[in-house]
């Protein structure tokens, strides 16, 4: 493992920073805490771990690959300040993207991605 490569923990893919030898730390957003079961978890809490895969490894599957349909246009990119959140204890800032995608597209885009 080296710094900055994924992690998937739970099934969530996280950036690993301050890699030990028997832990590593991850930034996480509120909205991964809410959407994944990763805000419960506490210390000492069990977690599915998995490493990265190269592109030379073995796959048990197949790579999802996707093409362009259509183009986006960024209609605003607004900073999102969280002043009080149950999951820090500092002051965060994330950032909403929003996107106006084509009415053909529409029916194929995942909510949140």
């Amino acid at each position: 493992m080296r710094e900055g490569a994924s992690i998937a923990v739970n099934g969530v893919c996280l950036t690993a920073v301050d890699l030990r030898p028997e832990s590593f730390s991850a930034d996480l957003a509120p909205e991964t805490l809410e959407r994944s079961n990763l805000g419960a978890l506490r210390t000492l809490s069990r977690v599915n771990l998995e490493r990265p895969l190269t592109p030379e490894g073995r796959l048990s599957g197949h790579i999802v690959q996707g093409h362009v349909d259509a183009t986006g246009t960024m209609t605003a990119l607004d900073p999102v300040v969280l002043e009080s959140s149950p999951h820090f204890d500092r002051q965060t800032t994330d950032w909403t993207l929003k996107v106006r995608v084509p009415d053909n597209v529409r029916q194929w885009m995942v909510h949140k991605g």
